[in-house]
């Protein structure tokens, strides 16, 4: 665990599906957030919708729960990187 702050900035990640449904969006990034985020961190994340880049949707807005009932809105922007996914979050909040 790299006790990295999640809410400022942007972070990102690769991934080996091009296509994710809200869900699976969402379960992905507190997956990711939980391994990269201080050890005591928990959260739940909800996406809007999901992302699809073989339809051109490169883009989903997430919200993030955290601990301490703090709502951070997460801006994801996916894109195709060779034979994965390369996934960006941008906190908006």
């Amino acid at each position: 665990m790299t006790g990295e702050n999640l809410f400022e900035g942007t972070w990102g990640f690769g991934h080996d599906t091009k296509m994710l449904s809200a869900e699976e969006l969402g379960a992905l990034l507190v997956t990711e957030a939980e391994a990269r985020g201080p050890e005591e961190m928990s959260l739940e994340v909800e996406c809007g919708d999901g992302v699809d880049t073989a339809a051109g949707d490169y883009d989903a807005e997430c919200i993030a729960y955290a601990d301490e009932g703090v709502e951070h809105l997460w801006l994801v922007t996916v894109g195709p990187a060779d034979a994965r996914l390369d996934i960006e979050v941008e906190n908006a909040s």
